[in-house]
């Protein structure tokens, strides 16, 4: 799973740096993939990992804003076609030209990024799992560039991993959603991890009944129930950051999800 430089169809360092930086799981999925596509999804999860990098600058969130701001300028810059000089957003913008992704589509997580800020701000408060949105669309944008429509059965299948994904990595969102639903705070966290759990059974249910071709873009997947008992064990940062996971756990189990064709 190791790119070289004299293989064009892998992308930059830079590219593939942030992506394996604050993406891992989705970069790890993404060099499992056919090769005429991996890099174009190392480049959607480099894109991510750029969004979470901005969100991550709580100290202040007016910087975090204005990089955010960037990347929404950007991505109608890509639309016309044009280059920005930023490695990430132009690998990014030649995967929107070769599989049709929509500038709207890949604002959503801007957005979602955008009010995990204000929330650590103090600036805005939801008791929705604000990151869901965000990878409901990134797990979509994959399905695209794998060259699979979207179906009632694959939006669906997105949806419910958006949730249990958003909960189980993101765990300053799924902190703030408990804060604004109230409550004593161990107890709300216990009823969202629960939440996960029941959207992983259901994502895996409906991933199993559609194409087998749509299996590497759900693989980040394997890493919920990780996740959770980390955050369970309160190991996890505020962004659910988990350094107790650790890589060669990562890439076993993405790799065995692989091999034997099922999460």
């Amino acid at each position: 799973m190791t790119a070289t430089r004299s293989d064009s169809l892998y992308a930059s360092d830079a590219v593939r740096q942030a992506a394996r930086l604050r993406e891992p799981d989705r970069y790890l999925a993404a060099l499992l993939a056919p090769r005429s596509v991996r890099r174009d999804l190392v480049a959607l999860a480099a894109f991510s990992a750029e969004l979470l990098h901005a969100r991550d600058i709580v100290r202040d969130p007016m910087i975090g804003e204005i990089r955010l701001q960037w990347w929404r300028d950007a991505l109608l810059a890509l639309a016309r076609g044009e280059r920005t000089a930023n490695p990430v957003a132009d690998a990014l913008g030649a995967a929107m030209h070769r599989h049709n992704l929509a500038p709207a589509v890949l604002q959503v997580p801007i957005d979602a990024r955008s009010r995990e800020l204000q929330a650590s701000a103090g600036v805005e408060e939801s008791s929705d799992i604000i990151g869901a949105g965000a990878e409901e669309t990134l797990f979509k944008a994959a399905l695209s560039i794998l060259g699979l429509s979207l179906s009632g059965a694959s939006d669906a299948a997105c949806a419910d991993a958006g949730v249990a994904y958003a909960i189980a990595r993101q765990g300053n969102s799924a902190r703030m959603a408990a804060q604004a639903q109230g409550g004593p705070r161990d107890e709300v966290m216990q009823a969202l991890r629960k939440q996960a759990q029941e959207a992983i059974i259901a994502a895996r249910r409906r991933i199993a009944e559609i194409d087998p071709r749509a299996l590497v873009a759900f693989l980040p997947l394997v890493m919920v129930e990780p996740y959770l008992r980390v955050q369970e064990q309160g190991h996890a940062d505020q962004f659910g950051q988990f350094a107790n996971v650790t890589p060669l756990r990562r890439v076993w189990r993405i790799w065995c999800a692989k091999q034997r064709g099922r999460l």
